[in-house]
């Protein structure tokens, strides 16, 4: 098992998974001090098993990126979202035994029947659906070099922060200045059929009251200087 420099000492966390426990599970290894990833994977109905990483919180959040394709862009997602993904048989309501890690003894074992759901909750889940309301469909960068537009994802904060910083630096961006996917310029383009897709709820939507967003705490920022965020700021 891979352990990272600065990991924290179990004695300091006894709460914390402990080696012996990790070590009962085939590629696994401690992120920082706080998180837990291991190779996972969810048996499509159509193309075999969909491999991905799945992420355990200390504080009970599960996210799972996904390995499909070496340039597949669903990462931080939720599991039912990965299981979506997959067009797993059961559907994503069921994705506690449809998501699968490998146990050294016993092999391919549902994550519901592994200590990796220890310290998840509910509670994590009624919150996620609780801020569904407060979405932002994928928007695009094109690329100063080669012209080709780059999806990003808005589905969290820290991704909704990147691109706003990559819109910025708008006239110098490139492919390979995507913080979420390793591309260049060589990288296949979407097909135009997939880019209608924006990641609504209404599917191939340009943008409407569901995913539209005029301003919010994930797409404004007090410490940035644009003229956009100064304007929210001053307003809300």
């Amino acid at each position: 098992m891979t352990h990272q420099a600065g990991e924290i000492g179990v004695a300091e966390h006894p709460a914390w998974f402990t080696d012996e426990e990790l070590d009962g599970f085939k590629d696994v290894e401690r992120v920082g001090e706080d998180v837990i990833e291991v190779l996972c994977s969810c048996k499509s109905s159509r193309c075999g098993h969909y491999l991905g990483k799945l992420r355990v919180f200390r504080d009970g959040r599960l996210c799972v990126h996904c390995q499909c394709t070496p340039h597949c862009d669903l990462v931080d997602a939720t599991p039912r979202q990965f299981v979506s993904h997959a067009r797993a048989r059961g559907g994503p309501g069921q994705w506690p035994s449809l998501i699968w890690v490998h146990d050294r003894q016993e092999g391919m074992k549902r994550i519901n029947k592994t200590l990796l759901m220890r310290y998840f909750t509910m509670a994590m889940m009624r919150a996620e659906k609780k801020h569904k309301d407060k979405f932002h469909k994928d928007e695009f960068m094109t690329c100063s070099k080669c012209g080709v537009e780059r999806r990003f994802k808005l589905s969290n904060a820290l991704r909704c922060r990147a691109y706003h910083d990559a819109t910025l630096a708008e006239k110098s961006w490139t492919c390979s200045m995507h913080p979420f996917r390793k591309i260049d310029c060589n990288t296949k383009a979407e097909r135009a059929t997939r880019k209608l897709v924006r990641g609504c709820r209404n599917g191939t939507c340009g943008g409407c009251h569901l995913c539209s967003c005029t301003g919010c705490h994930m797409c404004r920022y007090q410490d940035c200087g644009c003229k956009i965020c100064i304007d929210y700021t001053r307003n809300s």
